[in-house]
């Protein structure tokens, strides 16, 4: 079920590389410009959204109890929305039709919805409470208010509304990133970090606080759009930043002291992904207390840059670990139904050669470095994006040979299973 989520999602990396490739240097004139504004929207409605959406399917039953009604269907419903309207999203910025900006929010509202309410309804049930459920239900909240402020923006574009866009667009960005991004991150990654890397808990303290900060800063930044003056959304903003950095901090340090030193790409990812958060963060700051005035724009790309790898390094991470382990767990099943209990299912590690996962970290790092560099020395844009689409392809083909595996796996143990009673 989740499978057609995480498929997807490297194809929207391989659309924004293409975009890169193709406009070059003008994506990084001001953050603005309608290819700009494409590129984003590819990596965040598009890369991020599927990936985070289908790990949401497979992380609520396992680890919260969260009995989801009807999974297969909703899946068919909301995939296929979130898909095109990503799509549309991105051509209408790119040709300025009015008509494209007015369907792709259409499309959001409905699929958002959907998924929301039947995700909400999963978590409601569920009467123990704990930071992870508390950190699902506060990130499903702030998904919806992403879409419902873009769809607001989208549509101001397409209808020429007269509305304050910098403020909504402030808002819109806290919330898709610090609301709906950090937030699930926080609530995965309380469980994940801890079960496939082996370290210890994260803080209780941190796990339980952590959502109602960011939910206070977002409550203060909607008042950038009644009151005057940069100051909130500057205040907020670097309040974003320190919550950000303390989870970085304590993951990298709970990484640390792991028990097994042994290391895999996931666990890289993750650190590598920490690291981008911490450097974006740093840039950001300057930037903000306006230290080196000069380099605005090139460090607000850059900031935008690193946090966006950020998200899509420990999004990577996370689908090398939750595709092998969503084939381990259903062949397990089958392996008792056919075979009988005390049978073992194939190891986690055949599902996705590691040597394959591990290539395509090194590559994915190296676009990030390049698309850093490609911020302060524009002519290397064209080359960022190839090195993007044959990265995220990589990912993509992996995936996909994980699924395969699934699929061979299962026909062997059928006929294995065949053979015995035979």
């Amino acid at each position: 079920m989740p499978y057609r989520f995480f498929l997807t999602a490297p194809w929207f990396g391989v659309a924004a590389g293409l975009l890169l490739l193709i406009y070059g240097k003008s994506v990084l004139v001001t953050r603005w410009a309608p290819e700009t504004l494409a590129v984003t929207h590819l990596i965040t409605a598009g890369f991020m959204l599927q990936a985070m959406c289908g790990a949401l399917l497979q992380f609520i039953p396992v680890t919260v109890g969260g009995n989801v009604a009807n999974p297969i269907r909703l899946a068919s419903f909301v995939h296929p929305l979130f898909v095109v309207g990503s799509l549309i999203l991105a051509g209408g910025f790119l040709s300025g039709q009015s008509v494209l900006l007015i369907v792709a929010p259409s499309l959001f509202v409905l699929g958002g919805a959907t998924f929301v309410i039947a995700l909400f309804a999963a978590l409601r049930r569920i009467t123990v409470s704990n930071p992870t459920l508390t950190a699902l239900k506060l990130s499903l909240l702030a998904l919806a208010l992403t879409v419902v402020f873009g769809s607001v923006l989208s549509l101001s574009l397409g209808l020429s509304w007269s509305l304050q866009l910098l403020e909504l667009t402030a808002v819109h960005v806290g919330l898709g990133l610090a609301g709906w991004g950090l937030i699930l991150l926080l609530g995965v990654s309380l469980y994940v970090v801890p079960m496939f890397q082996l370290t210890p808990p994260y803080p209780a303290w941190f796990a339980r606080q952590m959502p109602r900060w960011v939910v206070a800063l977002i409550l203060v930044s909607l008042l950038s759009i009644v009151v005057p003056g940069n100051w909130i959304i500057t205040s907020v903003t670097l309040g974003f930043f320190a919550v950000a950095a303390g989870y970085a901090v304590i993951t990298i340090r709970l990484q640390m002291r792991r028990r097994r030193r042994l290391t895999d790409p996931s666990f890289w990812f993750f650190r590598g992904g920490m690291v981008a958060v911490l450097t974006g963060v740093a840039l950001g700051g300057l930037r903000l207390s306006a230290v080196f005035i000069d380099l605005d724009a090139p460090l607000l790309l850059s900031t935008g840059v690193l946090l966006l790898g950020a998200f899509m390094s420990v999004i990577s991470g996370m689908m090398y670990k939750i595709v092998p382990f969503i084939n381990w767990l259903h062949l397990q099943r089958l392996t008792q139904e056919l075979v009988g209990f005390g049978s073992m299912p194939p190891n986690m590690r055949l599902m996705i050669p590691e040597v394959q996962a591990r290539r395509q970290m090194l590559m994915h790092f190296l676009v990030l470095l390049v698309i850093l560099l490609a911020v302060w020395w524009p002519a290397l844009v064209q080359l960022a994006g190839l090195m993007l689409m044959v990265s995220s392809a990589w990912l993509g083909i992996n995936l996909l040979g994980g699924v395969r595996r699934y699929v061979d796996f299962s026909k062997q143990i059928r006929a294995d299973a065949s053979a015995k009673e035979s």
